[in-house]
């Protein structure tokens, strides 16, 4: 039932998990950025000053983006054509799997495998905007879309601030008092933020499994239907990406 004229529809109950998921998508990004210095000196065996340590972290730091600059094209066709709540689901899976991977990596080039292929698998921001964009209406997208900028911007702060309280050695005395978790964390010292990253968005997952419905049939293969393309249009909402051009065949 279309609301009356100037009542604004409600917002629906999933929003606020593929809010959280969102949220998840960007604390992943972000919390491995305060170690990084102190993980590539560790895993190269490179002394503080050496000149190329800023130059080895902003590899691994782009790793992350690099990945998700050439993936995330490709999300908005797939959740077109298998629905938007498994590809929500597969991304923060992967998502959870590679940052608790990285925590346990202990070669530089391992650790930026992982950051790319976890950068190619977060498609949960561009899934989650289509997302929002299937269960909002003209009445209540803008409300609902302004939160957005909340989850990724609270993601930003929580994620490092994470990473850098879990990775400062002096807090974790009580844990390397136990002499297995002790010997575990002296042998991966960057486990812990990690293991916490990844138990969070692990709860996300559980929550969206459980209460997230599907909101967009599945369709035949196309990248970017043109028929979806002109609803967005008329509604305004180019902030959308995830999605190319259709392609003729």
């Amino acid at each position: 039932m279309c609301p009356a004229r100037g009542e604004a529809s409600p917002v629906p109950p999933s929003v606020p998990v593929v809010l959280a998921v969102i949220f998840c998508d960007a604390s992943s990004q972000f919390l491995v950025f305060p170690f990084i210095p102190f993980l590539v000196r560790a895993q190269l065996s490179l002394p503080a000053d050496h000149p190329h340590v800023p130059v080895y972290c902003g590899f691994l730091a782009a790793a992350y983006l690099f990945g998700q600059f050439i993936c995330s094209p490709f999300y908005g066709g797939l959740s077109d054509r298998l629905g938007r709540r498994p590809v929500i689901l597969g991304c923060v899976l992967a998502s959870s799997c590679l940052l608790l991977a990285f925590g346990f990596s202990s070669s530089y080039v391992l650790s930026l495998c992982l950051r790319l292929l976890q950068g190619a698998s977060a498609g949960a921001l561009t899934v989650g905007k289509l997302y929002l964009a299937d269960v909002t209406d003209p009445t209540n997208e803008g409300r609902v879309f302004s939160l957005i900028g909340i989850a990724i911007g609270g993601g930003c702060i929580v994620g490092p601030a994470l990473g850098g309280l879990l990775a400062d050695p002096s807090l974790l005395a009580v844990p390397r008092s136990t002499p297995l978790i002790g010997q575990l964390i002296r042998s991966y010292p960057y486990l812990p933020p990690c293991l916490a990253g990844a138990g969070i968005t692990a709860v996300v997952l559980l929550v969206a499994l459980a209460t997230l419905p599907e909101s967009s049939a599945p369709k035949s293969f196309k990248l970017f239907p043109a028929e979806r393309g002109a609803a967005l249009s008329k509604r305004g909402s180019g902030i959308l990406i995830g999605g190319t051009p259709q392609l003729s065949t």
